[in-house]
């Protein structure tokens, strides 16, 4: 059905660039310009250490300062609960004002931003050019379309232009609009770029049929040259990938070269990925193996750098997995953030899991402007106080900070396994690794996880879909057992409904199967990756990459390794998604 891609042995050049990698990363001492370890400070703990201790940084500080954090931790608790009296908290909040050090809970009592105490070298000044966007409603914004009010579009804001064109059902309604646009400048364009994005990809739910893919083409050319931003760095990314899906990789590497260019983390591994592979393409080995080191060096860990690098990135997590990782308990470069790390502390200390959650999910974002070395440990108070979200999100900026802190216990952190006796017991026509990446995906194994749309529980089942595979309350899908049983009933028959496509069942559980079905008609390429980044929702694009990735990290490190070749009639990712049953192999094409 969809072509493999092949991934052959490495040269030696490459696994000594690897090896040369991993070196530079594990001799680095330094984090920006301050040693990770300053004269005079206590020895040195390992994450190791920290994990299976339960270690907190307040037991390594004088006794005064510990007693006194509990103290306001309880306080602060007290007060949450409505037990404080008002009379109490006035004078804490009164010596907060007077003295804001005297107390590590008084940012929490003031109400202050912890984007506040961030030090940084330069103001962020606004950009005069940036111009917000006139609300309008999509109501009013369908008029616009319909009259071909080009002007109008261009004030309209990004979320009415993309919501209103779900509206339209065929193209001629836009036909005008269309050709307005494309009559227009290029600066004009530039002023609303999501005007010509948006149409080119409303023409794109009409492929395969050349007229609305030369449609597509044409919007897009009148926005991929505007400076960068959302809409004209989308327009780059689309336009790129339909032409390497047409043959014409020339046209499209100076685009995905500008889309590395920019940073943006949603296209590094991608541009990379397809710049190595346009290099393959016209024989240039080279450039190809340049690429690939550069992605394998950046992005170690993406679900691109694993079908592309699989063996390197293997050999990578054994040679850095040797290497002990140590934390930091407090911050050289934010200081001023210590009061809040301090507090988290504290309020895990005396058992209050839940207010901790809350405190660190209100500051992971700028936490994760500290030393990668307190980031690790801020993963493992984000797992002890039971937020998953948030330690994945301090982790992962670390590896893409300092990919020398990629190691056996690190991985284990990032890639945690929960209730997988329940998950064998009822994943006998999948493989459980498979559904324990999926659940981390869903839920970050939170049995309490509820989505905004109403989905429940490890697997985030909607209660319409649970009720749908058998009989049961809204209630039941928070118990481990029954969601899990529920949810890989309903993974397998979408496994089965794909002919055992684990990447187009994962596609389906996310954005449900009419729309996999669509977007197989839509673009029939045999390249299965180019397919996946093809997926028009971001959300799903993403969804399937990372359970793809989750599932080679858990699979590496739970289960038989995916680099090994795999024996004549053996389970595993070399042949296939291992499962019970070795004649209804579960598979990802790209790890075949």
């Amino acid at each position: 059905m969809y072509g493999r891609i092949r991934l052959t042995h490495p040269s030696r050049f490459s696994l000594a660039l690897a090896v040369g990698l991993i070196t530079a990363f594990a001799s680095r001492t330094t984090v920006g310009n301050e040693p990770a370890v300053l004269t005079g400070s206590p020895p040195q703990v390992t994450l190791a250490e920290v994990i299976e201790g339960n270690l907190l940084g307040i037991q390594r500080e004088p006794e005064e300062i510990h007693v006194r954090v509990r103290n306001s931790a309880r306080k602060y608790v007290a007060w949450k609960r409505g037990v404080l009296t008002p009379m109490e908290f006035e004078g804490w909040k009164k010596s907060c004002v007077d003295k804001p050090d005297s107390d590590d809970f008084c940012p929490l009592i003031l109400g202050q931003d912890p984007n506040d105490f961030v030090e940084t070298e330069d103001e962020v000044k606004e950009d005069p050019g940036t111009e917000i966007p006139l609300s309008a409603t999509a109501k009013q914004t369908i008029a616009s379309w319909k009259s071909a009010d080009f002007p109008a579009l261009k004030r309209a804001s990004f979320s009415a232009i993309y919501r209103s064109l779900r509206g339209f059902k065929d193209w001629e309604s836009l036909e005008p609009i269309a050709k307005r646009t494309l009559a227009e400048s290029k600066s004009s364009n530039c002023d609303n770029p999501a005007v010509a994005t948006a149409l080119a990809q409303k023409a794109e739910m009409f492929l395969p049929e050349k007229k609305y893919r030369d449609i597509a083409y044409s919007l897009f050319e009148k926005v991929v040259g505007c400076p960068v931003g959302e809409h004209s760095s989308r327009a780059r990314f689309r336009y790129s990938l339909l032409k390497i899906e047409d043959g014409e990789c020339k046209t499209a590497e100076p685009l995905l070269e500008q889309l590395y260019a920019e940073n943006n983390l949603e296209y590094i591994a991608r541009s990379l990925y397809w710049r190595a592979k346009c290099a393959e393409f016209r024989g240039d080995r080279l450039r190809a193996e340049i690429f690939k080191q550069r992605l394998l060096k950046e992005s170690p860990l993406s679900y691109h750098s694993i079908i592309l690098n699989r063996i390197e990135v293997a050999k990578l997590s054994r040679v850095v997995g040797t290497v002990e990782p140590t934390i930091l308990f407090r911050s050289h470069l934010q200081p001023k953030l210590n009061q809040w790390v301090r507090a988290i502390e504290g309020l895990e200390s005396v058992g209050a899991d839940e207010v901790a959650r809350r405190v660190i999910a209100k500051t992971v974002e700028v936490l994760q402007k500290t030393e990668p070395e307190l980031r690790l440990y801020l993963g493992t108070l984000s797992l002890r106080v039971g937020d998953p979200i948030s330690q994945f999100r301090l982790l992962s900026s670390v590896f893409r900070d300092e990919p020398r802190f990629i190691s056996q216990i690190t991985l284990k952190l990032f890639y945690p396994i929960k209730n997988f006796p329940i998950i064998r017991k009822y994943a006998t026509d999948t493989d459980p690794y498979f559904v324990a990446a999926l659940i981390r995906q869903e839920s970050g194994f939170n049995p309490w996880a509820r989505s905004s749309v109403g989905a429940m529980g490890l697997m985030q089942l909607m209660p319409g879909t649970a009720k749908r595979i058998e009989r049961t309350s809204k209630r039941s899908l928070l118990i481990p057992e029954t969601n899990i049983r529920i949810g890989t009933k309903y993974i397998s028959k979408l496994v089965n409904r794909y002919h055992r496509d684990a990447e187009l069942a994962l596609a389906a559980y996310n954005a449900g199967p009419e729309r996999v079905d669509d977007w197989t008609k839509r673009y029939p390429t045999q390249d299965r990756m180019l397919f996946l980044d093809l997926i028009p929702y971001k959300e799903t694009r993403d969804y399937v990459a990372l359970i793809g990735r989750n599932y080679y990290w858990y699979y590496t490190l739970y289960g038989e390794s995916p680099s090994v070749p795999m024996r004549s009639g053996a389970k595993g990712l070399g042949r296939a998604l291992a499962s019970e049953d070795p004649r209804k192999p579960l598979f990802f094409t790209l790890y075949r």
